[in-house]
């Protein structure tokens, strides 16, 4: 870890009256009617977190949480709400939001989350209760990096008896946080800066590397169906190792590792400025030359590594569903 000096669509339906977490702005609307909304998610989501803040103020109005694929809030009629709607945030961290500032400033960090249970957010503005149908739309926080096929032409040129393993699959210069709104920001905190780390925690382990050991015989394309995730980072500059050994923000990197007889030896692509909810998919890698001595460094520039990389919607990550 380095620190540096510097769609979830839901139903809101009007019901009989359940509790909900008042906060603030509730003195406010001290006698007025009350409505009952109730938060689904026909995407099968059973655990998330909702809160409502007043659209004049931003404080906080009501809060709740979500354990059986449902929550509720008691808002005043006719009143202007923001709705916000987290998953798989610590809860901890949720209840430190006492208003729509708190929201729009707060971070996720990366290793508060799993590859089975990645964090979304969502905020629909200005919901006037009650209101026939509310769309919020929640989309994942974290980006995708996948790594589909591999193929080793350089082992045409391998020596008779000269072994050669593919390690692992890693990210470098990985943000370590990202703005519950989405939008990728330049963090405090970077996850293996240059270079793996050697002592990387489990959680972040998942999430960032993967091992593979896999020993490689002949030009045989290798398919794969590597999955990787990390916050999204916004810097795309080019720096590498040769420009700037010393750590300062650059691309993320995905490296795919070789042990080339006693030597390890790297295969860096370079991502470019990256965004939440984003699958960076690399369908293909052909190796027909040597690899790097370092995985911040490129590989020789003699098309040496040639890679396919597509930018989409991280399409299994949607979570849309209709409010009524």
């Amino acid at each position: 870890m380095f620190r540096p000096i510097a769609p979830l669509l839901c139903i809101l339906c009007l019901i009989p009256a359940f509790s909900c977490g008042r906060d603030e702005a509730w003195d406010v609307f001290a006698g007025r009617s009350m409505a009952e909304l109730v938060v689904r998610s026909a995407a099968g989501m059973e655990k998330f977190d909702v809160m409502a803040f007043d659209s004049s103020s931003g404080k906080l109005v009501c809060r709740g949480r979500a354990d059986d694929g449902k929550a509720s809030l008691t808002l005043p009629l006719w009143t202007a709400c923001d709705i916000c709607l987290l998953a798989n945030i610590p809860s901890e961290d949720v209840s430190r939001i006492r208003c729509i500032e708190d929201y729009i400033s707060s971070r996720v960090c990366l290793e508060d989350g799993s590859p089975f249970s990645l964090p979304s957010s969502g905020r629909a503005c200005n919901v006037e209760v009650p209101s026939a149908e509310v769309v919020v739309d929640a989309s994942r926080l974290f980006s995708k990096v996948s790594v589909l096929r591999i193929s080793p032409l350089f082992m045409a040129d391998n020596p008779p008896g000269r072994k050669v393993t593919l390690n692992r699959i890693y990210l470098v210069n990985v943000n370590g946080s990202v703005p519950y709104e989405g939008t990728a920001e330049v963090g405090e905190v970077w996850h293996n800066a240059l270079f793996p780390e050697k002592d990387l925690p489990p959680q972040l382990q998942r999430l960032l590397v993967r091992d593979m050991d896999y020993e490689v015989s002949d030009t045989m394309a290798i398919q794969l169906s590597v999955e990787l995730f990390c916050c999204p980072n916004p810097v795309s500059n080019d720096v590498t190792f040769l420009e700037n050994p010393e750590w300062s923000p650059r691309n993320t990197r995905v490296v795919v590792e070789f042990t080339v007889g006693s030597r390890k030896t790297y295969y860096p692509v370079s991502l470019p400025s990256m965004r939440s909810g984003t699958e960076y998919r690399i369908n293909g890698m052909i190796l027909s030359g040597d690899g790097s001595p370092h995985p911040d460094i490129p590989v020789d520039g003699r098309d040496f590594l040639d890679s396919d990389i597509v930018v989409v919607p991280w399409r299994d990550s949607d979570v849309v569903c209709p409010l009524y």
